[in-house]
Formats: C-alpha cells, structure tokens, sequence
C-alpha cells in the first residue's frame, strides 16, 4: 500500500519502501527520489495544516525535561464528533477528555490540576400543527425549533477537599424537546432541557432551545420564528448563545415548514415544502446534539381536520478536557 500519510509509515525501516507510492528503494531510478522529497515536503505540510491529523499515539515533553511528558486520551469522545474546539495541554497531569451524553458525575483523574468544559443544552422542538383553519388557508405549517446554547469555559481550576482529593462534579444533560398534538387539536412544543455543570461552589448553566408552544391554526400566513425569552447567555461560559428556527408559510396551494437549527454538534431537522396533493406531515427530528426539531405541516381535508406533530430536539452533550 503507497505511504501516503505519515500515519502509514512504518517504524521497521525495511518496511518504507515508497513515499506516496513513489519507489526508494535503492535500484529505483535517481530521478524518483526527486519526486519521493516533494511528496514528503507536502505530507508534512498536510500534517502540519491540519488536513492529514496524527494518530493520538503521540508523546509530546517538557523542552527543559524530558521526564514530564503528556499524551492525549481521547477514549471518552463518540464517534459522531469530529471538532473540538481547543485541548489545552500544561506541564502538570495526564490530558483527558471525557464526553457526556447522559446525566451522571464526574471524577477527576489522578494528578489533573485544571479543567475545560465544553458543551450543548436540549434543542427545542419544532412546531406541531393542527389544520383547523380559516376561510381561504388550506395549509397550517409549523417552524423549527431553536438549537440549544452553546457555551466553552474558560480554563478553571480544580477543588480539592481537605485531604487533596479532587472534589467530584455533577453534570445533567439537557433532554431534547419534544413536540406532540393531540385528538382534540392542543399543541405541545417543549423547550430543549438545560445542561449543567456543578463543580464545589461554581455552578454552569447552558439553556435549552426555545420550541413554539402555542397554537396552530394557520391563521397567519408567515408564522413568527420561536423567541429567546429566557434563553439568555450565562455567565461563566464564553456562548455563542443558540441558532434560531426557521420561520414557515401557510397557504393554499401547500405549506412550508421551518427547519430546526442545527448546533455545532448537530443538525436541525429539515423543513418540508408540502405540494396540495400531500396530506399531514410530521415534521423531522434533529440529529446529533443540541438542535431543533423541523416544523410539522397540515392541511384542511373532506375527512375533517388533520393533525402533525413537529421534529423533536436532539439532546445536549457536555465535554470536559481535564490536565
């Protein structure tokens, strides 16, 4: 196989016998080890922006002593993220990331000194919709619902009890919001659940995603987008705050519902352009963490009136880089 990446190279010398499926052993021509030092110069230059990543096997030191040295541990990190947005690294401890998609407490490892917490609250859900409507709209749609707040700590140090212990600390997800309607036409839309982080005295609160909770008759042809009361930045957390649902339109010809907002670790669910000759459509779930469901869409029927609940928010997520 070419070594096209510093990753496929081998630490038995007899085994690297290209570089970029340029050959090197010593009967190839002269000629391709011109070639060979142009693709190693790139190779490196790809590791080195980023776009050809070393494997975490790495071992960095302290300049001054050899004898403290640190490597990442990224065990604790799902599948489904690719970015994280810093790793501070010091002289004191082994770097750890733990990742949080479920509510539970965390114990800080042997030796860390400081942390970072980074994460995402509840996406709100996207608006259901039941189609009793006016003279003159044939289509109710809903909007999407709002992404949850994003926030990133600053770098905080870590409390220890009497004895140096390090003190546990407790972290709640955010549930996702969750949109339903029910026989009688009662619209629910549920906000995203907050995320929290609680460590000694210091308490970090994420909010969750505002979903639109009142009701939908289609009465208006542009429906207003979910707002932010109660959504505000925290303190404590350097927040990119929440993404915003899309709006919708009702009218007669079809309906479009509003798309969830998508999160940085997320993505909303998808609005939907209903043609006249679809029925109610329920809108689609956010995917991932911390983004909003999509709107659902309705429409007036010979049956009677019919009903669609919107896309549910996808849940919050917390990740915490301890050293």
């Amino acid at each position: 196989m070419a070594k096209n990446a510093i990753t496929q190279y081998s630490a038995t010398a007899s085994e690297n016998t290209d570089v970029g499926g340029v050959n090197i052993l010593g009967t190839a021509p002269v000629a391709n080890f011109d070639d060979a030092f142009r693709i190693l110069m790139a190779q490196l230059a790809d590791m080195n922006s980023g776009t050809s990543p070393l494997d975490a096997t790495f071992t960095l030191q302290d300049p001054d002593n050899n004898l403290i040295q640190i490597q990442p541990d990224l065990a604790g990190m799902p599948a489904t993220l690719t970015t994280i947005p810093m790793l501070p690294l010091s002289r004191s401890g082994t770097a750890k990331v733990t990742t949080y998609t479920s509510s539970g407490t965390h114990t800080f490892a042997t030796g860390s000194k400081k942390y970072q917490v980074i994460g995402v609250s509840g996406g709100g859900a996207g608006r259901s919709v039941y189609s009793s409507l006016p003279s003159g709209i044939t289509f109710a749609a809903g909007p999407g619902g709002c992404s949850g707040q994003f926030g990133v700590t600053t770098i905080r140090s870590i409390a220890f009890d009497g004895d140096g212990v390090p003190l546990t600390a407790a972290v709640t997800i955010g549930a996702g919001g969750t949109s339903s309607v029910d026989a009688s036409g009662n619209v629910t839309g549920v906000a995203g659940g907050d995320t929290v982080w609680v460590h000694d005295t210091l308490t970090l609160t994420l909010n969750g995603g505002n979903s639109f909770t009142g009701t939908s008759t289609g009465a208006q042809a542009i429906e207003a987008i979910p707002g932010l009361s109660g959504r505000s930045r925290t303190s404590g957390w350097l927040s990119l705050g929440q993404n915003i649902g899309e709006i919708s339109i009702s009218g007669v010809a079809g309906g479009v519902s509003g798309g969830g907002a998508s999160s940085p670790y997320g993505t909303g669910g998808a609005g939907q352009n209903i043609p006249a000759s679809a029925g109610a459509t329920a809108g689609n779930d956010a995917t991932g963490y911390g983004a909003g469901g999509g709107g659902a869409v309705a429409r007036t029927a010979s049956g009677g009136a019919q009903r669609a609940k919107g896309g549910d928010g996808s849940p919050g997520i917390l990740i915490v880089m301890e050293w």
